[in-house]
């Protein structure tokens, strides 16, 4: 304990470096305290942003997993066989108990299919040609169609409509009131 009164007749002796000591050492607390203020202000800053600014989130099957379980499926059956593919679904329900979560703000339920010109010629481009014929395990060109028909639950809330890319000339869009019957699979035929 002889250091302790050693180090307070030292400090009282050099009253001046004293003085410097504590002057120092407290900017550079203050430096300190003001870095972690101004670290907490931009998380808190980034947090803010991230919450007002929202986000899309679009929930979608699992292609890859999809694309494992049909080549453990093709390993595992004989050449005689062809190997069937489901494609998993979701329904009304789940999608609307999801939308009303208190982070969800709207949604939109959006499908698609593919059926063939019955009656008329369907117009083909060259990015529409390129989307047929997918082949492979999930189908051939025949099980495309040559028309795509793609259906929303409110055209509002479409990426085309609310970006501005799309709007509507005549008549009205779909809305959530309408009762409007969907199949959720990703295409049907």
């Amino acid at each position: 304990m002889n250091f302790i009164k050693r180090a307070g007749i030292t400090l009282w002796a050099r009253k001046g470096r004293t003085v410097l000591l504590v002057i120092t050492a407290s900017v550079v607390l203050m430096f300190v305290m003001a870095g972690l203020i101004i670290q907490n202000a931009a998380l808190m800053s980034a947090k803010t942003a991230t919450n007002s600014i929202g986000s899309t989130v679009t929930l979608s099957q699992n292609r890859e997993k999809m694309m494992q379980k049909m080549q453990k499926k093709m390993s595992s059956s004989s050449a005689d066989e062809q190997p069937t593919f489901t494609q998993p679904t979701t329904t009304i329900a789940k999608v609307k108990k999801i939308a009303a979560l208190s982070n969800v703000a709207s949604y939109n339920i959006s499908t698609s299919a593919s059926v063939n010109a019955s009656g008329f010629n369907a117009v083909s481009t060259s990015s529409a040609s390129s989307q047929t014929g997918m082949g492979g395990p999930f189908g051939n060109s025949s099980s495309n169609g040559s028309i795509q028909i793609n259906g929303v639950s409110t055209t509002a809330g479409s990426a085309n409509f609310s970006d501005g890319t799309a709007k509507m000339i005549s008549g009205r869009g779909s809305r959530q009131a309408m009762k409007i019957k969907i199949m959720l699979s990703s295409s049907q035929n």
